[in-house]
């Protein structure tokens, strides 16, 4: 509206085109308005046919005496909405503003758009999680964390643990089960630097992404609420390979400088060979974070298998606890749950699990044999395990699937331990009998080998243990 439509009370013919135009296309939002607009009232009068619900939002209820109020009544266009008006665009600012970036913009960080973003990541993050269901709490692990949330006495934790523990797990059933604190999780795209990805999760992206951080830091920690960075993703064997030591230690000299701001902290995961990797390079020292807190995530104890039985609806009967030492392995779970394997069959859980496997290349219409999918397998722990010069061809239709269900990595290298160390031994005894692959294969191994690894030592032992005659044992 111009001035001088206000002045005279009369709303030019561009004007009153273009307001119908929008009303007869969309729904009405009537926000901080009286109603007592008899220019408006008219418009709407003429048009009242054509629109569509009309949403009056104030704290109180609109005036029956407006004449537009009661045209809408009357031909049940009104519906009300009980709030104010800096609600209102609070609620609004969280749908137009969630995927906003503001690009080399001077950082004015407002409550409600923050949450947002916040609120955005951690959709993100719980993306990542297939079966949130069954998800159970890690006892004594949640007990270490919530000593370190307690207080602000120590700056970061590191959550550690081997491939598939269930370290994002772990941190999802955290971030759902404690309400007053904010966990802003970081969900990483690899082109950025670390952050310039948390910049551009607050809607910033910026060349400057070191100051931009450290003025959020100020700003939230002046609300003085509890405020938890979680760092997952990023250092594991997928991402850490690809990128320099600067690229991480940008991370960590952050964190270190963060100790200025009391209410910020910092959960971050680690594949505990990476970690190792880390601290061996003295990075930690380098960037003055010389007091980690530390947490691993191991196996399933068994009052946790015991629970997670029951969240999948087994009976914790002797038929299931034969797989006791298998279903301890947080990784199990996940493939069992994929693949509805039914562990009450008298197979083996890698049986059963090559019968899925098997099942899934027969959907695709692939000409590949079980034995194949096995033999394949066998070929690839004994490699692995006992650096074989053997050679066999494998087909890559085998090698995509066992990829795309996470069994092996880029590199062709079998991810599981447990997998490995079943596939080896069933690689020796696949041939000859249980005497002749001790004696003409695992003694020769342990009499060349100066020192053997404690995934060979499993493999033997497996081999061993099954001896099925009383004689056996005498000639071990």
């Amino acid at each position: 509206l111009t001035n001088e439509e206000l002045e005279n009370k009369k709303y030019g013919k561009d004007f009153i085109e273009l307001f119908k135009n929008i009303i007869q296309k969309n729904s009405i939002l009537i926000i901080g308005y009286s109603g007592y607009d008899s220019l408006i009232t008219d418009i709407i009068k003429q048009e009242i046919k054509k629109i569509s619900d009309v949403y009056w939002c104030n704290i109180s209820e609109p005036d029956e005496t407006s004449d537009l109020v009661s045209i809408l009544k009357n031909n049940n266009k009104l519906k009300y909405v009980n709030i104010s008006f800096d609600k209102l665009f609070q609620k609004l600012s969280m749908t137009f503003l969630k995927d906003a970036k503001l690009k080399n913009a001077n950082p004015i960080f407002l409550p409600t758009v923050v949450n947002t973003k916040i609120k955005k990541q951690r959709e993100l993050y719980e993306n990542k999680i297939k079966f949130p269901d069954i998800i159970i709490s890690r006892i004594y692990e949640t007990e270490q964390l919530e000593k370190f949330l307690q207080t602000f006495n120590k700056k970061c934790v590191a959550i550690t643990g081997k491939y598939k523990t269930g370290k994002t797990c772990f941190l999802y059933k955290i971030m759902e089960s404690i309400k007053d604190i904010t966990f802003f999780p970081i969900v990483f795209d690899m082109h950025h630097g670390v952050l310039e990805n948390i910049a551009l999760a607050l809607g910033y992206e910026t060349n400057v992404s070191f100051s931009l951080m450290y003025n959020f830091l100020n700003w939230w920690n002046q609300k003085k609420e509890h405020l938890v960075f979680i760092i997952d993703d990023l250092f594991n064997e997928e991402n850490y390979n690809n990128f320099s030591d600067d690229y991480y230690i940008e991370l960590f000299n952050f964190i270190n400088i963060s100790h200025e701001f009391k209410y910020i902290q910092f959960i971050i995961s680690f594949q505990d060979d990476i970690y190792v990797k880390i601290k061996d390079k003295n990075i930690f020292e380098m960037c003055g974070l010389n007091k980690f807190t530390e947490i691993n995530i191991k196996k399933f104890s068994d009052t946790e298998i015991e629970l997670l039985l029951k969240k999948y609806g087994k009976d914790n009967s002797a038929d299931l606890m034969k797989h006791n030492n298998l279903l301890s392995m947080p990784y199990v779970w996940e493939i069992i749950k994929t693949n509805d394997i039914d562990l009450s069959d008298d197979k083996n859980f890698f049986e059963l699990y090559i019968d899925t496997l098997y099942q899934k290349m027969q959907n695709s219409n692939c000409n590949i044999t079980k034995h194949a999918l096995n033999s394949a397998l066998m070929f690839l722990a004994n490699k692995q395990l006992f650096q074989s010069n053997q050679k066999i061809k494998i087909e890559q239709e085998i090698y995509d699937l066992l990829q795309s269900q996470e069994i092996i990595n880029d590199k062709n290298e079998i991810r599981y331990p447990d997998f490995l160390i079943y596939f080896g031994s069933q690689f020796f005894l696949k041939t000859c009998t249980w005497n002749e692959t001790i004696s003409d294969n695992i003694i020769p191994i342990i009499q060349k080998s100066k020192n053997l690894t404690n995934l060979q030592i499993q493999t033997i032992c497996k081999i061993f243990s099954m001896c099925k005659e009383i004689d056996d044992i005498g000639f071990v």
